[in-house]
C-alpha cells in the first residue's frame, strides 16, 4: 500500500507542476481520458487524476504473472495439451533452420 501511496503522490506532483494540462498530447493518456467527458475530468481534482493515472499503468499488468502461471501449470500438468503445444512450437515458430544470427525466421501468415 505504501508503494501505490508513493507512486499516487508521484503523478499528483507532476499534475500540480502543470505536466498533463493537455493530456491529449498524449496518446496513452488521450484514449483513457476520451471516454471521459472533458468537464468530468476538469472537475477532478489532482488526487483523483492521479489515482486514475496510477489505475491505467496498474490494471494491463494486475493479472498477467497469475494468468501465467496458471497457463504455464495447466500445460504442464495436461499431457494431451503439452504434446499439442510442443507440436505447435515444433512445426509452426521452429520449423526453419534458423540464421547465420541464431534468429528463427517466422512467416507472418503462420502466427
Amino acid at each position: 500500500q505504501d508503494a501505490a501511496k508513493k507512486i499516487v503522490n508521484m503523478f499528483e506532483k507532476s499534475i500540480k507542476d502543470g505536466n498533463h494540462e493537455n493530456y491529449e498530447r498524449c496518446p496513452v493518456l488521450h484514449k483513457r481520458y476520451s471516454p471521459i467527458p472533458k468537464e468530468a475530468m476538469d472537475s477532478f481534482d489532482d488526487n483523483e487524476k492521479a489515482k486514475f493515472m496510477l489505475s491505467l499503468f496498474w490494471a494491463p499488468q494486475a493479472n498477467t504473472l497469475p494468468m501465467t502461471w496458471w497457463v504455464l501449470a495447466h500445460i504442464l500438468n495436461d499431457p494431451r495439451v503439452k504434446a499439442k503445444v510442443e507440436d505447435e512450437v515444433r512445426n509452426g515458430v521452429f520449423k526453419n533452420a534458423p540464421d547465420a544470427n541464431g534468429h528463427y525466421p517466422c512467416d507472418p501468415n503462420d502466427l
